[in-house]
């Protein structure tokens, strides 16, 4: 019988109660993340506001980024539209908590909800488009979220936006921005907890297998439309998600900071990264918000003519993001280190003798 992935249930092997090598639980790359979590964890405690402001962002912009990876670096599907799904995300948080009077908390868990259905949609004809043709599909929900929101003044405000009232900290010794901070640290690793969970078991494989090859994913048994909609279903899930935390950070909701613009922005926070590891949202995230400040303090005058001029040099540094880069440069820094030691002095072998 075989799942969603195709695959067929087999058989556990060895013995099951046996305990699992204290090696196998304890790796670098796990370590690494718990130092991460520890240090975004004590950064209010070290930092002033305008860093814990910035930091939040980060969070948001690569919890957006990490959506974008799902269904572009797994499952092999270009979009263009995740700026509209966070947008349709912060909206309906906004109409949650100030129309309707829901606890900001519960509207968290409701709003990425709607970027969902809206996202199946599109899963809808990522069965019968693919490459240039969906990312025009999405390319137009990039454009029409922002229209609409400008277009239905009576509930979005229209241009001049609307304001997420109601949100602040539980304790009035506590301030608003830090206890922020920490909502969006909590709601990005559960998130990237759950989606590591997701893509790590067979529906994990069977993205990589549909991305490789369609034909080849159909031919090994995988239902390839089912894998493409619990792509699409979870991607969308985490861009709302973003776009929620990113209306309660602002405390405020209008349709230019969800224009096209921002869908481009999160593709090259992505291609510049590089896509399917675990450490794409965060430097995607950094990227995103430093590189500008960055390219500001280059050159002052023209700040764009800087940021264009660094993506354009990181990609042609590295084909596959920083990431490929630093892993080139860890390799090369291994075998300088391994020819650099100390070598055994050979040794000759013994002859035969010749009578």
């Amino acid at each position: 019988m075989t799942t969603l992935t195709g695959a067929a249930a087999r058989p556990a092997s060895g013995h099951p109660d046996a305990p699992r090598p204290v090696t196998t639980l304890v790796t670098p790359s796990r370590v690494a993340t718990v130092l991460v979590l520890v240090a975004l964890a004590l950064l209010p405690q070290f930092s002033g506001d305008f860093t814990i402001s910035n930091f939040s962002m980060v969070l948001i912009y690569g919890l957006a980024i990490l959506s974008l990876d799902v269904v572009t670096g797994y499952a092999g599907q270009i979009s263009l539209g995740h700026g509209g799904l966070m947008g349709v995300g912060a909206y309906s948080t906004a109409l949650l908590v100030t129309n309707a009077g829901v606890n900001p908390y519960l509207a968290i868990l409701l709003a990425p909800l709607a970027a969902a259905v809206l996202g199946l949609v599109f899963a809808v004809s990522a069965l019968r488009l693919s490459g240039m043709y969906l990312a025009l599909a999405t390319f137009a929900l990039a454009l029409t979220v922002p229209q609409f929101a400008k277009h239905f003044e009576d509930l979005t405000g229209g241009t001049q936006g609307m304001t997420v009232s109601g949100w602040s900290a539980p304790s009035s010794s506590m301030d608003t921005g830090v206890w922020t901070y920490y909502v969006i640290l909590v709601a990005a690793t559960l998130a990237f907890g759950l989606t590591r969970l997701f893509l790590g078991g067979r529906v994990g494989r069977a993205l990589g297998s549909v991305r490789d090859s369609e034909l080849a994913a159909t031919v090994c048994g995988i239902n390839v439309s089912r894998v493409k909609i619990a792509a699409f279903f979870v991607s969308s899930l985490l861009a709302g998600l973003a776009g929620a935390l990113l209306a309660l950070f602002s405390a405020y909701v209008s349709p230019d900071p969800f224009a096209f613009t921002l869908s481009l922005t999160l593709f090259i926070g992505l291609g510049v990264t590089g896509v399917r590891s675990p450490a794409t949202p965060l430097i995607g995230g950094i990227i995103i918000v430093y590189l500008p400040l960055v390219s500001g303090e280059i050159y002052q005058g023209k700040p764009d003519i800087a940021y264009g001029a660094i993506i354009v040099l990181l990609v042609l540094l590295g084909r596959g993001g920083l990431i490929d880069i630093a892993k080139r440069l860890f390799t090369q820094a291994r075998r300088v280190a391994a020819g650099s030691g100390p070598r055994r002095p050979d040794v000759a072998e013994p002859q035969p003798e010749q009578g």
